[in-house]
């Protein structure tokens, strides 16, 4: 699986690769509501994350913009749970978006998901923003729902549907594919 376009491209995460820098990101305190409030992350445990893809330089790889994971994958209900996160330097550059829109085509149209629902911890106005613009709706709020940097936080719930997504974004995305050169985004299988 490869999704690119002139911005970012988009990588399946590699443990080998990888870990090393989860593990740092992890620890650094900086990314805390990204991680959640699950077990003190080990390299060993950063070997084992599955379901996670990178956010890139297109032209670099090496260079990391952000991360992705998909969790409570519900294969029956066609739903599934997006949680991204970009690097603070890259932050406030348009990758959000881009990478948005890139991973949930991809997990609507390519991996066949209906519902991609998006939690935002905290009082995060740039990611709602960008999931507002998008076309995600906010679903409910879940009162001091998650614990970190000392206090709970709040939990605002959001989603869209397969159906919303492809009246939005299909037919900008699939003219962008088939513009070569032009910025494409491409959706190719890596050997």
């Amino acid at each position: 699986m490869r999704l690119s376009n002139d911005v970012i491209r988009i990588i399946p995460y590699e443990p080998q690769m990888h870990a090393a820098l989860v593990y740092s990101a992890y620890h650094s305190g900086d990314y805390e509501a990204f991680f959640g409030n699950g077990n003190m992350l080990t390299l060993q445990a950063a070997s084992q994350i599955r379901n996670a893809y990178l956010v890139v330089n297109p032209r670099d790889a090496r260079e990391i913009y952000g991360g992705i994971m998909l969790t409570e994958i519900k294969e029956r209900h066609r739903n599934l749970v997006f949680h991204g996160m970009l690097i603070k330097q890259y932050q406030k550059k348009g990758f959000a978006k881009s990478s948005l829109i890139m991973m949930v085509d991809y997990i609507m149209n390519q991996m066949n998901y209906y519902k991609v629902i998006c939690p935002i911890v905290g009082e995060n106005e740039k990611a709602e923003s960008v999931l507002v613009d998008v076309g995600f709706e906010l679903e409910c709020t879940l009162k001091n729902e998650d614990y970190h940097d000392g206090a709970f936080h709040d939990v605002k719930r959001y989603s869209i549907v397969k159906g919303t997504f492809n009246r939005r974004h299909k037919k900008k995305v699939e003219t962008e594919s088939s513009e070569k050169g032009k910025g494409t985004c491409t959706v190719e299988a890596e050997a």
